[in-house]
């Protein structure tokens, strides 16, 4: 009898972790949804590879044009990604489009998996994160022109292994912000367990990399000083207190002074189980934040990923809210009014 009641104490609470685990997300009133939108198929003028994993985007100066960092890092006979660089008024109402490598072909005998990306101010200069190896991230950057990005400089270290996203501070082209989301190469209870507040902001002056800020919760996007905390649920910003958000954020784009674009994850277990291949969806959000009032407008919700999975990344001009996916592919394209 006692073995029956524990067998079933057992089940019970692998029924309740399962249910816990695979919770639905709950939608959220949004500006936009997904009878608003659209997935665009990129294909890879070079190779005719569809382009998955457009994990970060940035919005040129001129407002006319994205470079899209794309990993497809789930594919092993794929191990490298690439930039490309997407006109916008190439979009129109198209459902699939090609797209070319601005990596020089010189340069793609190199281990390339781009994770965050950054442009100058002027858009005249690219810098990436690039995971090279399970344990080991380098930063590269170099000068961005219409049709090549030509890699310049490249960081290294030890201490950059979990190097995730970064940003040119104004008026200082090659001086950089980066956040490191863990403190250990590998994996470790350290950084995994609930709570973990392990992670660090570094700042390269041009010649030396010291970290500026400790005891962050899984620190990610970064845009100017504001610091997606995505393990908590916030983003940071250097005065008020954080700005909550409905979900983890991952990549921040600065729209304006006042303004910030984010993508949101409502649920990271659904996240993970997504990355793993053990469920064929995630939930994407998009929301747009006043750093100066902490409002949050949700501008894009798919809770059930019914659309598009994972977002990480967007960018939003007068008539395109565009998305990148860490694992899906092509873009997510929605079409707004001014607002």
């Amino acid at each position: 009898m006692r073995l029956i009641t524990s067998a079933s104490v057992v089940v019970f609470v692998l029924l309740l972790f399962a249910l816990w685990l695979f919770q639905p997300v709950e939608p959220v009133v949004a500006a936009l949804g997904v009878q608003d939108c659209r997935r665009v198929e990129l294909t890879d003028r070079d190779t005719g590879w569809a382009v998955s994993g457009a994990e970060d985007l940035a919005l040129a100066p001129d407002g006319n044009r994205v470079i899209i960092a794309a990993h497809d890092r789930r594919n092993a006979t794929r191990p490298n990604g690439a930039i490309y660089a997407l006109d916008l008024w190439t979009l129109g109402s198209a459902t699939s489009l090609g797209v070319v490598n601005l990596l020089p072909e010189t340069q793609r005998q190199r281990t390339f998996r781009p994770h965050g990306i950054a442009l100058s101010e002027d858009g005249s200069r690219l810098a990436i994160v690039n995971r090279v190896a399970e344990r080991e991230a380098v930063v590269e950057i170099g000068d961005l022109t219409a049709t090549n990005w030509f890699i310049d400089k490249r960081l290294t270290g030890n201490s950059l292994c979990r190097a995730n996203d970064l940003v040119f501070l104004e008026r200082e082209v090659e001086t950089l912000m980066i956040t490191l989301d863990r403190a250990n190469c590998g994996p470790s209870v350290e950084d995994l367990i609930p709570g973990s507040t392990t992670g660090r902001i570094a700042l390269w002056d041009g010649g030396r990399l010291n970290v500026i800020r400790e005891g962050l919760s899984f620190p990610n996007g970064i845009s100017g000083a504001f610091v997606a905390e995505t393990r908590k649920s916030r983003i940071l910003r250097p005065a008020g207190e954080p700005i909550r958000l409905s979900g983890g954020p991952d990549n921040i784009t600065r729209l304006d002074d006042r303004h910030i674009l984010v993508a949101v994850h409502p649920s990271l277990r659904r996240l993970w189980l997504y990355l793993q291949d053990v469920w064929p969806t995630a939930p994407s959000r998009i929301v747009r934040t006043n750093v100066l009032t902490a409002e949050v407008d949700v501008l894009f919700d798919d809770p059930g990923g019914e659309l598009f999975s994972g977002a990480t990344s967007a960018v939003l001009t007068d008539k395109l809210l565009i998305a990148g996916s860490v694992a899906d592919d092509g873009l997510l394209v929605c079409e707004r009014g001014q607002s």
